[in-house]
């Protein structure tokens, strides 16, 4: 499983949702009245938008409510990886076309291909392609909790 994360911010603005939901590496942000509608506000955000590159199951969870962080985790990483690519770019603005020739590639076909999630780019490829738009992959691993139920 590949997850991502996300934070909903506390915002007292007068007339207003009192929450900012943002989840950065998806490049997508919504508002919620409370906290306990975060969820369920940002898995409806996610089944329409996932829906174009065939993610179909993926799970919300609390990471820390308190501090109002939460993370998407998905078995789908060839999908969630194009989504991810496909919105980083849209948001800085460059052409498939203008991307390929910056990075030196002979087409823009391979990096549509990892846009439409018919390939899966390589650790290494998917970093030179964040760096080509502006970013750095940074890779993160944490301890899985196991919880044993008593029978």
């Amino acid at each position: 499983m590949i997850k991502i994360f996300g934070v909903a911010k506390y915002s007292p603005e007068k007339d207003a949702p009192a929450y900012l939901i943002e989840i950065p590496d998806l490049e997508l942000s919504t508002q919620a009245e409370t906290l306990d509608d975060v969820i369920p506000i940002t898995k409806d955000m996610l089944e329409l938008m996932f829906e174009e590159v065939g993610i179909e199951s993926f799970k919300i969870e609390w990471e820390n409510k308190e501090g109002g962080s939460f993370s998407i985790g998905t078995e789908s990483v060839t999908e969630l990886l194009a989504f991810i690519m496909r919105q980083k770019r849209m948001k800085s603005g460059v052409t498939l076309s203008k991307l390929s020739e910056n990075l030196g590639f002979s087409s823009h076909n391979s990096i549509a291909a990892y846009e439409q999630a018919s390939r899966s780019p390589s650790v290494e490829k998917f970093s030179e392609i964040a760096e080509g738009l502006g970013y750095e992959l940074v890779i993160s691993l944490k301890k899985k909790i196991i919880v044993i139920e008593n029978a």
